[in-house]
């Protein structure tokens, strides 16, 4: 048995040639694969290598390049060398780096190779690369503190993780030779490390006096203990061995077994060695005799002394979960001086933080979100959009097509981390939920992508959205393939949704349908032109243009004869990615980065031209430069407008990309829409449903989702659904408002698909209605406070009280939450069903002006037999059952783990439980889950049904998937509710809502009461059912429906026209001049009860004068002495007891036929007013004679 603490080779990890070996530091495999790791964080996709020609630098290039090609990370040049290289090596390989484009160089080096090459690149002055280095060298002291490799300065590598050994300093300050006087070695060093000796007792001899704490030296530094501590780790599992065999070897001796221990026994015993060191750190071998695989991520970095140190700026540790492996504190990181490396997210982004910080970039490439924060990042511009448009878009494009319930998968990294973050931020205000999010590397075992696909096949969510870096797709892609997973919506983001390779692999084909968005594409006008001239002789010294010249014409300069270049071939006969310019999405962005740097520079000096002819000349700073790049704005000839925002972020514009099949059993990009930041956020997605194709045709049928888009069937041909489509609800909506009377109302939306669909249908009906919308009020719950203030300010102002709220939940919130602050009460709220059964609403007091609200929700029922079979859930009826556990330890507060203090112990009832799972009354929704389940049921039912009696006439035929979708659309059912299924020409159901009223509960809530329903498969006089005794409301006021309407929208339709004329005799005149005034005739409405008085008596009124009656009780009275004077002649008829005195007075004309006055101008709110009165004379006139209708009930005096 063997233990090193040294040797990192990975070839001794092979337990065939190597079983009895072990080592505490680390294996060179992780280190390899931790370096690509960080490589590819940094997004440096095109990098140089160097490496020692040793097993050390060969082993570890060839594990770096297998991770680097899973990273996607490209490798340019790969040279090996050895210290004992002549000079003309060594240049030659100088050379190499510095005809290289590739800025970053990975060096896995040994030391003593590195030397030499660092002295010719010191000779020949070759700065600004990125070195990334090995563990061999990114902690040698000589190195950094040797001036002459100051280019090393933001130097990054993982070096062995370092330790602080307690005690271990005072240990070594207290050697002394007298502790071992036969000690040579000991000696020795005494007399190094003093400068004196033993054998000369004269000037310069050791007196033993010296001190070791006093001296400052590399014996007494311990701030570096990386090999220290990997020494002191094997001395301690050898001796946890050692212990460990004893023990149990004495056990075994006091119980008269004795067994000496064999070599083989003791070999057992350090595999299973296991222990906590006083670092903290736990020592383990795996099956291969290896540790766990822990790196400082180490920083070369100036000191005021102008050497460079070591800055600790991160780690890797490979006992976590693979996304947690390597963590990065990017603030601490400096990064090599002119470097200028572009194509990184990290890199660039940080880039600033150097001592080049006073120049400005300009990314074509870097996407990552926290680019835009201006504190760490002032000086950075890109033309790409930020991730923060794309996660918040692709959340708007899920909710846009009804996906509220999705699954995810990311990249596990920071593209995919950020980017789903920012995505389930916006998907939390849009309402989307998400039932799971996985994460994939490409680096990652098989059995890590049949775990991902295991959760992907047992979800429920069809719908995938993939935020995810193509190089870790291609590897779950090819799992799902072979495991013949279809059926997937996926929705992708801008990495992989262009990507050629994908959509040509035939085997992929499952992704027809996909959608995500692209960095929108461009023509770049006389660009195919210039790449077509490209030639050889134009840079005869250009070796990568020669290099390009043989690869594609499959030729080669230095051969004459047969497969000689002849500088005859012509580019423009060529048909490849080099001649293709369809797709120039990246090549756009680099094309308005180096404009905006060249009419940056152009304004630049211009300016400075101006003043250098007024003598006032002044050289600019970095800073004025960076003004003129705040300020840059120009139009590049494709038409667009390029400028940079507050962030230096640029207008976010992206392509909808989506994919359909081609002839050729490939697929591909179809552009069906675009999402542009610079627009009005209800403007910002636009999509051509029309050329959208789904992942597949077959059947769907849906529980939840209500847009009435989904009824189109040129576009959702094989689409139905078990809940009504939002066409009804508007339309419902639209009735009840007109049976209330209530022809005066504004209108509050969600700024999004639900809103704005369902209020263009809610006007167009309500204009059949003959109903006035005062104004329409659009939100969202992203709006800042100021707007939602603008929108309180709206209501307030309006003389609308019924207020229309269509309106998704999440939106609805923030408006509420304003409106509670400022106390608004009195309005006469009527909901979509989004929120007319929404608990947490009326549960909350702040709400409580919600009160009498009226609205549609999704028709309830009774599921016989759902509680009894809920309650008797178990999970020892499913032990596999993880998510049953989870309910169970959630619902009872318990844990089936053995370590918990409340332990479950299976003996709990979920009978005696009362919360939202026991709760069956109400199942809206669940009612549609259950009659979408049967309708497939019984589809399904009919399907065999028919194809078993084929079979029996010999007529066996295959079915179709539009045969069963035809199937699909003759069903036609009844389940146990009493409720009868069956699908519409457009797949939907028949339209069933629950009229819902907000009444006061006892304990100060508000409570859901049934108070009518609606019904679209009754005669349409029939579809509206109002139970109006039983409602309340606005207010808790207990009125009755037609006191509601009068007292509202007659009164202030008549003040409108009426200006509350001098009360006495002569308001029958005030009442005729405004007639007049305001309006023409309307002989086409038929009858109209005459404008009267307002609201006097007249003059021989119960005082037999002339005086006004304000109060309650007293036109009460007015009954019998109004009654009086109408015969006298001289006085108008006081109204009935059970009447209103309504301020605007009426004169009732016994004559029917009367023509009423009306405005044939355009509809105005007088207007509207108006006609409203001319329509409603027969009510007017029931006020005025205490006359009602059949079967109404009486009015009272409010």
């Amino acid at each position: 048995m063997q233990i090193s603490h040294f040797a990192t080779c990975a070839c001794l990890s092979d337990r065939k040639r190597y079983p009895s070996f072990f080592r505490t530091i680390s294996s060179d495999y992780y280190q390899s694969r931790a370096l690509a790791q960080l490589v590819k964080h940094f997004g440096w996709t095109w990098v140089g290598t160097v490496r020692s020609r040793n097993d050390y630098g060969n082993n570890g290039i060839a594990t770096f390049e297998e991770a680097a090609k899973q990273e996607g990370v490209c490798i340019e040049y790969s040279e090996a060398i050895l210290s004992n290289d002549p000079q003309e090596q060594l240049l030659k390989t100088l050379e190499v780096i510095k005809k290289g484009t590739a800025r970053v160089v990975v060096a896995f080096i040994a030391l003593g190779d590195f030397f030499p090459l660092l002295k010719v690149i010191s000779q020949h002055n070759v700065t600004g690369l990125q070195w990334v280095g090995s563990e061999s060298w990114i902690t040698s002291r000589t190195l950094a503190e040797t001036k002459e490799y100051g280019f090393l300065s933001g130097a990054v590598g993982f070096a062995i993780a370092n330790a602080k050994l307690v005690g271990l300093r005072e240990f070594l300050e207290n050697v002394h030779p007298d502790q071992e006087p036969k000690n040579e070695l000991l000696k020795e060093f005494w007399e190094t490390a003093f400068q004196c000796s033993f054998t000369n007792s004269s000037s310069g001899g050791c007196t033993g006096l010296e001190r070791l704490a006093g001296l400052q030296n590399e014996y007494t530094d311990v701030s570096e203990l990386r090999i220290v501590n990997k020494v002191y780790t094997a001395v301690y599992a050898v001796a946890y061995t050692l212990h460990n065999v004893l023990t149990d070897f004495r056990s075994s001796t006091n119980s008269s077994k004795r067994r000496w221990p064999t070599a083989q026994m003791v070999l057992k015993y350090m595999r299973d060695v296991r222990f906590i060191v006083k670092t903290g750190e736990e020592i383990f071998f795996d099956e291969s005799g290896d540790p766990v695989a822990r790196y400082d991520l180490v920083n070369w970095q100036h000191a005021e002394d102008g050497i460079l140190h070591f800055k600790h700026v991160g780690v890797y540790d490979s006992s976590l979960p693979s996304e947690q492996r390597f963590q990065v504190n990017q603030e601490h990181i400096l990064w090599t001086e002119e470097s200028g490396q572009k194509c990184s997210v990290k890199d660039a982004s940080v880039h600033h933080q150097t001592r080049t910080n006073n120049m400005w970039q300009i990314s074509h490439f870097a996407t990552c979100a926290c680019l835009s924060d201006r504190k760490r990042y002032p000086s950075f511009f890109r033309t790409i959009p930020s991730d923060y448009y794309q996660s918040r878009a692709l959340a708007q494009l899920v909710k846009h097509f009804g996906w509220t319930w999705v699954g995810i998968v990311r990249s596990r990294g920071d593209y995919g981390n950020n980017g789903i973050t920012a995505f389930e931020e916006a998907a939390k205000q849009e309402g989307v939920c998400i039932e799971y999010s996985e994460a994939i590397l490409s680096t990652d075992p098989k059995e890590q992508f049949l775990k991902t696909l295991e959760v992907i096949k047992k979800g429920t969510a069809r719908v995938v959205v993939a935020f995810v870096a193509l190089g870790d797709f291609i590897p779950l892609l090819k799992v799902i393939v072979q495991h013949n997973i279809t059926g997937l919506q996926w929705v992708g983001s801008e990495s992989w949704i262009t990507s050629r390779t994908l959509a040509e692999t035939k085997e992929y084909s499952f992704l027809s349908g996909a959608l995500g968005f692209a960095i929108a594409n461009a023509k770049l006008m006389g660009l195919q032109e210039f790449l077509v001239k490209v030639h050889p002789d134009q840079e005869p010294k250009n070796e990568i243009l020669k290099e390009f010249w043989e690869t594609t014409f499959q030729c080669s300069f230095r051969t004459i004869g047969r497969g000689a270049c002849t500088g005859l071939e012509r580019l423009a006969e060529l048909q490849n990615e080099y001649t293709d310019v369809s797709e120039l999405r990246i090549a756009n962005k680099v094309y308005t980065a180096v404009y905006a740097v060249a009419h940056t520079l152009h304004n630049v000096l211009k300016d400075l031209q101006l003043s250098t002819n007024s003598s006032t000349r002044e050289q600019p700073t970095p800073q004025k430069m960076l003004t003129y790049m705040r300020n840059v704005r120009f139009t590049v000839k494709t038409g667009e407008e390029i400028f940079f925002d507050a962030n230096g972020d640029p207008v976010a514009r992206y392509d909808l990309v989506n994919w359909q099949p081609t002839g050729n059993a490939g697929l591909q990009f179809e552009h069906v829409g675009v999402y542009d930041s610079s627009l009005p956020s209800e403007k910002r997605l636009q999509v051509n449903h029309e050329r959208v194709l789904w992942a597949n045709t077959t059947g769907q049928i849906s529980h939840f989702a209500t847009c009435a888009c989904l009824s189109n069937r040129k576009r959702y041909p094989s689409f139905f659904r078990t809940i009504p489509s939002d066409y009804y609800q508007s339309r419902a909506l639209a009735q009840l408002v007109r049976y209330f009377g209530w022809t005066w109302v504004g209108t509050v939306r969600s700024r999004g698909d639900y809103g704005n669909t369902g209020i263009t249908a809610f006007e167009e009906a309500a204009k059949q209605e003959g109903i006035c919308i005062e104004y329409s009020e659009a939100i969202l719950s992203t709006d800042p406070k100021e707007q939602l203030l603008k929108t309180l300010e709206v209501i307030k102002k309006g003389t609308a009280r019924v207020v229309l709220a269509f309106v998704a939940v999440g939106d609805f919130v923030p408006l509420l939450n304003v409106i509670a602050q400022h106390n608004i009460t009195g309005i006469q709220w009527i909901g979509s069903e989004s929120w007319i059964t929404y608990r947490t609403f009326a549960e909350t007091k702040e709400y409580s002006f919600l009160s009498g609200a009226l609205g549609f929700a999704i028709a309830n029922a009774k599921l016989v037999g759902l509680q009894e079979f809920l309650v008797k859930v178990h999970p020892d009826q499913e032990s596999n059952n993880e998510l049953l556990k989870e309910f169970w330890e959630t619902v009872f507060q318990c844990s089936f783990r053995s370590n918990s203090n409340v332990a479950c112990t299976g003996s709990e009832k979920l009978a005696e439980l009362q919360n939202e799972y026991t709760d069956v009354l109400e199942l809206r929704i669940a009612n549609k889950v259950y009659t979408a389940v049967y309708a497939i049921a019984h589809t399904i039912h009919n399907v065999l049904k028919d194809l078993r009696s084929s079979t029996n006439n010999s007529k066996g035929e295959w079915l179709t998937p539009q045969k069963v979708l035809e199937y699909m659309r003759d069903v036609r059912f009844t389940v146990k509710t009493g409720e009868e299924i069956f699908f519409d020409s457009s797949g939907d159901p028949a339209a069933r809502y629950d009229l819902i009223n907000w009444q006061p509960a006892e304990d100060g809530s508000l409570q859901f009461k049934h108070v009518g329903v609606y019904d679209s498969s009754l005669p349409s006089k029939q579809y509206l059912q109002v139970i109006q005794e039983h409602i309340i409301w606005a207010g808790n006021s207990g009125q009755r429906v037609r006191e509601r309407h009068l007292v509202e929208s007659g009164r202030k339709a008549m003040d409108q026209i009426h200006d509350r004329a001098p009360r006495g005799a002569a308001s029958r005149h005030s009442k005729q001049q405004t007639i007049q005034e305001g309006s023409g005739t309307c002989e086409e409405h038929g009858d109209w009860g005459r404008i009267g008085r307002a609201g006097s008596q007249g003059g021989a009124g119960r005082t037999g004068g002339a005086e006004d009656h304000h109060s309650k009780a007293e036109d009460h009275k007015g009954g019998a002495d109004g009654a009086g004077a109408h015969q006298g002649g001289a006085a108008t008829p006081s109204l009935p007891e059970n009447a209103i005195n309504s301020p605007i007075g009426i004169d009732p004309d016994p004559n029917p036929d009367t023509p009423c006055p009306l405005s044939k101008q355009a509809l105005t709110p007088d207007s509207c007013a108006r006609e409203y009165i001319c329509k409603h004379s027969p009510l007017v006139r029931a006020i005025t004679t205490g006359t009602s209708r059949p079967g109404s009930p009486s009015l009272g005096v409010t």
